[in-house]
């Protein structure tokens, strides 16, 4: 097993085999992580399945249980946000989020400010801990239909999509926010695609049946201006520096205006025993996590990006289950 550092400054590559980080290189944490991990901008954070965590380490999660006055004998799934010490109007603890419901959670995000964007049943709602956008505490139905979620960012804008025999995704915005106003804005601009993330900018990208990936920009951000752009990767999350992590044929690779595409796996050398097959998530500190196979056996890396133009990679060959994104 071969702990490596590697990095590119000025087009030059440095490797460091001996475990100790070349000049220049900032030291990076190894990561083993049990089960379902994700990623926030304080790090790696490991969580159980069905939970959703924000750079605060307040967490959604889901559980099973009997309301009061509910004499029947099945329990209902209740949904919670789980707040180390007490903030945005809740006590530190857990506190019941949106309506009590017999079906599990599809899916859902918390944001920094501990608002919940979730769906079921082919419907989608925004929970607040307390009153914001010119909403009161507690839930608010977007008007969807057959809808489904994908992301909340910190402005309380909620990304998701329609079903209408394929995807037409949306922004839903309680306010004007991000070059949006209030209300539904339907984004014509990326078709029938899957939208998969969406950044604090507004900033989304998103996936087509075909595999064709999509990123479409509000307004002028990191260079870009407003408008859609064709990536030549399939996509699967994004940061607040409008960098996306995804895959291509070759393996994980991600995009930025600055770099444009960069295969991950020509970082790293060909005798390494590592192929690194997809990256699944990106902070704003320039940390992705993805997963690949080192000598055939699945396992998953942590690569760091600290600046333009310096790659900071470490491997280590441990099993691990990444979350399901979607």
């Amino acid at each position: 097993m071969k702990l490596y550092w590697l990095s590119i400054f000025a087009g030059i590559v440095l490797i460091e085999w001996s475990g100790v980080h070349a000049a220049g290189l900032s030291q990076y944490e190894v990561y083993a992580e049990p089960a379902n991990i994700q990623l926030t901008n304080n790090g790696v954070v490991s969580t159980s399945d069905g939970t959703w965590v924000n750079d605060e380490g307040e967490t959604l999660f889901q559980s099973r249980g009997k309301l009061p006055g509910n004499d029947g004998n099945e329990s209902t799934l209740l949904f919670f946000v789980n707040l180390p010490q007490a903030a945005h109007g809740l006590p530190a603890g857990n506190t019941m989020v949106g309506p009590a419901l017999d079906v599990y959670l599809d899916e859902g995000k918390i944001n920094n400010q501990g608002e919940v964007a979730a769906d079921f049943g082919e419907s989608v709602f925004l929970w607040l801990p307390q009153p914001a956008y010119g909403l009161p505490a507690g839930t608010t139905w977007l008007p969807t239909r057959w809808g489904w979620m994908s992301d909340i960012n910190d402005s309380g804008q909620v990304l998701g999509y329609n079903w209408m025999g394929h995807p037409a995704p949306f922004i839903w915005s309680a306010v004007a926010a991000n070059g949006l106003a209030a209300g539904m804005t339907n984004l014509t601009a990326l078709g029938n695609s899957m939208p998969m993330a969406m950044n604090n900018a507004g900033s989304v990208v998103a996936v087509s049946s075909a595999g064709k990936s999509l990123l479409y920009v509000p307004r002028t951000s990191a260079g870009l201006r407003a408008g859609s752009y064709s990536l030549a990767l399939t996509a699967n999350d994004i940061n607040d520096s409008e960098v996306v992590v995804g895959t291509t044929s070759s393996g994980a690779a991600l995009w930025s205006p600055s770099w444009g595409l960069v295969d991950l796996n020509s970082l790293i050398p060909i005798n390494s025993g590592w192929h690194l097959s997809t990256a699944t998530q990106i902070n704003d500190l320039g940390q992705i996590i993805g997963t690949g196979t080192y000598d055939g056996q699945a396992m998953s890396f942590l690569l760091t990006v600290p600046e333009p133009g310096l790659f900071g990679v470490v491997i280590w060959a441990f099993p691990l289950a990444m979350r399901r994104s979607r």
